[in-house]
């Protein structure tokens, strides 16, 4: 199952986007963003996410991590998870990405192009806050490709200052003959909180890269 986790990463931080009311109830969607140039409504320097969940279920399999996100969205999308121990890190940059398999003691890296392939939009740390903050600002939304059908709904939201955020998100998906659910909980955000992150490959590692 460990080599299934970058796939489905990815394709939470596609479906987490979509659009959806920000209430309890799930707002179903069909379409992914058209590739479009996406500017922020929020002036959040960095989003940190020191404690959260994802639980994941597909094809009669589930997995639970706990781990942290930590977003600067001018440099760095940040992310780890850990069952017993780390499983998986890495980061997007804005134009690159490294995602490290420490239990295969692999390494995947590429350039964002081949994320931006499999999402349908640009993929960069700005644009990535705006998927985990609920960021409506985006009105350039299309309906050109059907390749997935979810439905996904934000809920619990705080307030910070004049920006209400989401601290979990509920997703429903169906790929192929699969359902797949995903729930993100947040249980605690900071805002404007810098941390510092050190990605380091180490020499053993076997390094794959995605084109």
């Amino acid at each position: 199952m460990m080599k299934y986790l970058f796939r489905f990463f990815i394709f939470a931080l596609i479906i987490i986007g979509m659009n959806a009311c920000k209430s309890k109830k799930k707002a179903t969607a069909v379409d992914l963003l058209e590739e479009t140039v996406r500017t922020s409504c929020y002036d959040i320097e960095s989003f940190y996410v020191p404690s959260g969940r994802l639980d994941l279920s597909f094809g009669g399999q589930s997995i639970s991590l706990n781990g942290n996100i930590y977003i600067r969205p001018d440099s760095i999308f940040y992310f780890r998870g850990r069952l017993l121990i780390d499983v998986v890190r890495g980061a997007i940059y804005n134009d690159s990405f490294v995602v490290i398999n420490l239990l295969e003691r692999t390494c995947y890296t590429g350039k964002n192009e081949y994320l931006e392939r499999i999402v349908g939009f640009p993929v960069n740390p700005e644009s990535l806050l705006m998927l985990f903050t609920d960021d409506k600002c985006d009105a350039n939304q299309a309906t050109k490709s059907r390749r997935q059908q979810f439905s996904v709904a934000y809920d619990d939201y705080n307030q910070f200052g004049q920006i209400s955020l989401p601290a979990i998100l509920n997703v429903a998906a169906q790929d192929g003959s699969n359902q797949i659910r995903i729930k993100a909980t947040f249980q605690q955000i900071l805002l404007d909180n810098r941390q510092q992150v050190n990605i380091t490959i180490p020499s053993s590692y076997k390094i794959v890269v995605l084109e």
